[in-house]
């Protein structure tokens, strides 16, 4: 069984604005993580009481941490975030086309207990439909270039049934894992909008989807899952 969590955490700022980072650590904590995928983390930001917040992640959870720095200027900046406790085999960071911020996609190639492969993505979408679909089209391309099991998290800015995330499940092998019981995850105290998602692989099984928070933490919702390897996925990988 492998546990992840995606979630934007808005450098631990809730809806109203208030800072809240223990809050938000805390609720990843006790959901007990194999992998936690976070979009806007912020490091030494001013507005961000200039804390280091992959580091303190790093150090609360017991964690190795991998941060891609997206917006960044002198050292500060905001970025995107893998943290696990699994052994990591390779990483990637990779610039998507951006207008106004910018944005990107991180990579790495986890292997389990038992030496299975898992390759994470984890990505955080521009504002206009022009670079979403952009956007869309290199992580799918990446995506498609990888081998065994994946995971693909983040805050996508884009309505399911439109082309930039839809064609996701289109053009690749993975699937929408909360396909079955959409929900909405934005904003966090009355969720209308599903712009957060995490897709998986046919290697993986479902075992179960949770949406996390309270509107304390972020201005959106945490996706939680716990997925399982499935037996030919399992049976495949002994062969070989």
């Amino acid at each position: 069984m492998v546990r992840v969590i995606s979630w934007n955490i808005h450098g631990g700022r809730g809806i109203t604005g208030r800072r809240n980072t223990n809050g938000a650590f805390s609720l990843i904590n006790r959901f007990d993580p194999d992998v936690v995928c976070l979009q806007e983390v912020h490091r030494y930001l001013p507005w961000g009481a200039w804390e280091n917040q992959p580091r303190r992640l790093a150090q609360q959870l017991g964690m190795r941490v991998w941060y891609m720095g997206c917006l960044q200027f002198a050292g500060l900046g905001e970025g995107i975030l893998i943290a696990s406790r699994l052994s990591c085999d390779s990483v990637t960071k990779l610039a998507l086309p951006s207008v106004g911020e910018p944005r990107g996609l991180l990579a790495v190639r986890l292997r389990l207990s038992n030496q299975l492969p898992l390759n994470v993505m984890c990505t955080h979408w521009g504002l206009s439909t022009a670079e979403r679909t952009a956007q869309s089209e290199i992580v799918r391309r990446k995506v498609n270039e990888l081998d065994g099991a994946v995971v693909l998290c983040g805050d996508l800015n884009e309505r399911a049934d439109l082309a930039p995330v839809s064609e996701i499940a289109n053009c690749t092998r993975l699937r929408d894992t909360f396909y079955d019981e959409p929900k909405s995850t934005y904003p966090s105290d009355n969720p209308s909008h599903r712009i957060d998602y995490c897709f998986a692989s046919p290697e993986l099984t479902v075992r179960s989807t949770h949406l996390l928070g309270s509107g304390c933490e972020s201005d959106h919702l945490a996706i939680a899952l716990e997925l399982d390897f499935a037996k030919d996925a399992r049976l495949r990988h002994e062969i070989a």
